[in-house]
């Protein structure tokens, strides 16, 4: 049985990552932890300040709190982690042999800067498993079907295979369809013109994008429903993803390829700072393979 970890702590976008955590920890048939990090400073020392032992089970009793408010499967543990919070969920994302780690995005300002800085963009560069980014704008699933379709961005690179077996594996367990997007550029003065003069989209541009697909999707050995799309990337993706009510969009981090790439520019940012749908992002670093201790993808997916 895998481990989900859930990053927590008082803003109301933790509680949104703890509902999409629920979820996927009944759906995935996946123990649940839920990781509050506490940082401590000068403030700790003051005399005023409540003994740490009655502050930490004051932190507890509120995790208890929102794992049974959430409908956590049976078992779901909290634990306390001291330090810088980045530091603590990679911690304990290692230490729980996690397969998912949930964190809430924290959609502030221009979008382009959203993530920067935040702890949500750190383990999406560096966590040893899967990070499932819950945006801001997140809609909640109110039954079983509307959580199983899986959206997987495909940007044309060496990225695709481990990212689309990912997405496949997800959407084996979660009982629903993988759906391969691919999204190219429409050249500026396509774009520009009016709707009733503008020429049809460059044919050419099109195959070569579903070629982009087909390759792809051999190379990783998963069938899927193929989407390819003139729109920008993040808006393909979600674009499909709303169109069939998919619990998840997955995409790798991070990288430029021909035909403009799925992740071109700061595609993942602007899914996890105002998108809706909870993206899962394999960061370059996680492992898949069966015996890595993180997520494991099934026989035959790997």
């Amino acid at each position: 049985m895998g481990t989900i970890v859930c990053g927590i702590d008082d803003s109301s976008g933790a509680r949104r990552a703890a509902s999409v955590a629920a979820r996927l920890a009944n759906d995935l048939d996946s123990r649940a932890v839920l990781v509050h990090v506490v940082e401590h400073d000068a403030r700790s020392t003051h005399s005023l300040a409540p003994p740490r032992v009655t502050r930490e089970s004051t932190i507890k009793k509120t995790l208890e709190t929102i794992a049974d408010g959430h409908g956590f499967p049976p078992g779901t543990q909290v634990h306390l982690e001291a330090g810088n919070p980045v530091a603590g969920l990679f911690r304990a994302a290692s230490e729980c042999d996690a397969e998912l780690l949930v964190v809430a995005a924290r959609g502030v300002g221009h979008v382009k800067a959203a993530l920067l800085g935040s702890v949500s963009s750190a383990l999406m560069r560096k966590s040893p498993c899967p990070v499932v980014v819950v945006p801001p704008n997140s809609i909640q699933a109110l039954d079983a079907a509307s959580t199983q379709p899986v959206v997987c961005g495909v940007e044309g690179s060496e990225r695709d295979p481990r990212v689309l077996r990912l997405g496949a594996d997800l959407a084996n367990r979660l009982g629903g369809e993988l759906h391969a997007v691919h999204a190219f550029e429409v050249p500026v003065a396509h774009a520009a013109a009016p709707a009733a003069l503008s020429p049809p989209i460059d044919v050419a541009r099109r195959n070569r994008a579903e070629r982009t697909l087909v390759d792809a999707l051999e190379e990783a050995g998963v069938d899927a429903r193929m989407h390819v799309s003139p729109l920008a990337p993040h808006e393909a993706l979600e674009r499909v993803a709303h169109e069939q009510r998919a619990a998840l969009i997955v995409v790798g981090l991070q990288g430029r390829a021909k035909l403009g790439s799925i992740l071109h520019g700061s595609v993942t940012t602007r899914l996890a700072a105002c998108g809706s749908t909870p993206a899962v992002v394999l960061p370059g670093d996680a492992q898949l393979a069966v015996g890595s201790g993180h997520y494991e993808l099934t026989a035959g997916a790997a």
